[in-house]
């Protein structure tokens, strides 16, 4: 009786954290704006094509947002179809959306924003039991294994990437599964038994899966793999030999896995749209820049525990939350450490802590080699960190689980103090985790990426009858920000008159070819009319700031940005 009221109170306490996830995951859920990515998210798992919008030509606003209609007669294999032409991403996730938004109604004709994030929200909180099974598997501890189900309930980092629309919460599941295969023979071996074939099978089919969701899976996967390299050459060093008989499966796993990565080469080789990748190979400007990655892998290690808006628009907010932000990983992070420590004394959890601090030392590891030797910093992108992001939770729950407090009192005093300390603690970093999630709820923390309903706001404060807005055009990257800006058009301000769009091609072969687009649109548009050049960028200024005067277009305001968006408004009147 003692073991199942036992057995009771630990399924109910992971029921509590996984309904305190599933809150925060769904709190707010549709509040911000939907971003470019998830733009691309919505029109491949509706089966549609951002092909079917026109470049070079006005339309009307209708026009840009009809690839978020849903059409009943799209399939998945659709999905898969546009997916792979169009975009740089395996289809597993949009495959699962495709079928997921089934299940809801469209919104005024367009599809159901709550729908299309609703199902990464779920993954998201699976991943809190997903993190306890792993804790435990580890370390054989329900402490553990409670810790880091409520670590993830109340990450920032966790809710953020939940709250996308995206695959990476999908991703993070199967880098957690991973992970309890890696712990599960890295213990048989140590025990000098070979590992369960069943095991090996399991492992191969959660790795395919993972690189079906996400193409990084693979820094993972390798990272694993550097963890199993050590642990083979410290056997060796230790028998002077080893025992190939015990490794014979790993090597199957392993080459298994291997074979279903490869057969995404010819899509990966096949990818068109590789200016959708520029950004993370930025241009060095300087020795500074130098330092930027390390730096921000520390920020998105403090980011899956706590946050402050150090995004705010005031400035002394964000200078304040900073200070703020940075004692608290200080104050915290050395703990953390001391926990691990401790942890590595104790025998049955050298090896778990071993292999799955590994896994995250090499994980970053390959994150800083890309970032310097082959100029491509995946640091600029804080969600690339799902790769060890579920070994990072758990390792966290280990330290707390072991923290120790030493004193110089009198035993009975000194352990009183022991477990207040403590506990203290553990409150702290729980807590003020609460407090990241809801402020990233509020979007007071990881913000969109983009963010067009600041840009309608600005606009919304000069109305005009007639109003074109014009981007160059590169990717459906442009697309989709332009997609962003139309439907918060309809949502802040539905009574004013529609903008007409002009999306003008702009190519490495012909950067000014928006420019020409542009004038061409200029001498046949009905005057007067509002235009603004939202991300209208050629090589050229002069050029443009030409067509313009003598198209009789003036300045009517000045240049503004935000995130994701520089935009302006010229007012063109009747030629005299």
């Amino acid at each position: 009786m003692k073991a199942w009221n036992e057995t009771t109170q630990n399924i109910a306490l992971l029921g509590l954290w996984i309904a305190l996830g599933l809150g925060l995951r769904l709190l707010n859920l549709t509040s911000k704006p939907v971003w470019t990515d998830e733009f691309a998210t919505i029109v491949f798992s509706l089966g549609n094509s951002f092909r079917t919008v026109p470049l070079d030509q006005v339309i009307p606003m209708a026009d840009l947002l009809a690839p978020l209609q849903p059409d009943p007669t799209a399939t998945a294999q659709d999905t898969i179809r546009h997916l792979l032409t169009e975009s740089n991403h395996p289809p597993l996730y949009f495959v699962l959306t495709h079928q997921w938004l089934e299940l809801f109604p469209s919104v005024q004709g367009l599809v159901s924003v709550w729908g299309v994030r609703s199902l990464s929200a779920i993954f998201g909180t699976l991943c809190i039991p997903a993190f306890f099974g792993l804790a435990w598997l580890a370390f054989g501890s329900l402490r553990v294994a409670h810790l880091a189900a409520v670590l993830g309930a109340v990450s920032p980092f966790g809710i953020y990437l939940a709250q996308e629309a995206r695959h990476y919460t999908l991703a993070g599941l199967w880098v957690t599964a991973s992970l309890a295969c890696l712990v599960a023979v890295s213990r048989q071996l140590a025990h000098q038994n070979p590992p369960s074939w069943w095991v090996c099978l399991a492992w191969i089919v959660v790795n395919a899966l993972g690189f079906a969701t996400h193409y990084f899976m693979a820094f993972t996967l390798v990272a694993e793999g550097l963890v199993l390299l050590a642990l083979a050459i410290a056997r060796y060093r230790q028998d002077d030999h080893l025992p190939l008989k015990l490794w014979n499966r790993v090597a199957v796993a392993m080459l298994g896995t291997l074979a279903t990565m490869l057969v995404w080469v010819p899509v990966v080789q096949n990818v068109q749209n590789s200016a959708l990748t520029d950004w993370i190979t930025p241009e060095s400007q300087g020795w500074l820049d130098g330092l930027a990655p390390p730096g921000r892998i520390i920020a998105s290690l403090g980011a899956m525990f706590y946050l402050l808006p150090v995004e705010a628009r005031e400035l002394w907010v964000a200078i304040l939350s900073g200070v703020g932000l940075l004692a608290l990983v200080s104050w915290s992070f050395p703990k953390f450490y001391r926990g691990l420590r401790r942890g590595l004394r104790q025998p049955e959890w050298r090896l778990p802590l071993i292999i799955l601090g590994g896994m995250v030392v090499g994980a970053i590891a390959i994150f800083l080699a890309s970032a310097y030797l082959l100029n491509l910093d995946l640091t600029l992108g804080f969600r690339y960190t799902f790769v060890y992001y579920p070994a990072v939770i758990v390792l966290a729950a280990a330290a707390l689980a072991s923290l120790e407090y030493r004193s110089t009192l009198r035993p009975a005093e000194g352990l009183r103090r022991w477990q207040q300390a403590k506990a203290g603690f553990i409150t702290t970093v729980l807590a003020w985790g609460l407090v990241g999630s809801l402020l990233v709820v509020n979007d007071l923390g990881f913000r969109k990426t983009h963010q067009p309903d600041v840009v309608v706001r600005w606009m919304k404060d000069e109305p005009a009858d007639s109003t074109l807005l014009a981007m160059a055009h590169r990717t459906h990257s442009q697309t989709g920000r332009m997609m962003g800006v139309a439907l918060e058009w309809r949502k802040q301000i539905p009574d004013v008159p529609e903008p007409e769009i002009l999306l003008a091609s702009h190519t490495a072969d012909n950067p000014n070819q928006a420019i020409l687009t542009l004038q061409e649109t200029l001498q046949t548009h009905v005057r007067p009319f509002d235009l603004w050049l939202v991300n209208f960028a050629p090589v050229s200024d002069q050029q443009l700031r030409d067509v313009l005067k003598d198209e009789q277009c003036a300045v009517d305001t000045k240049r503004r940005r935000t995130e994701g968006y520089s935009f302006r408004r010229y007012n063109c009147q009747p030629r005299t």
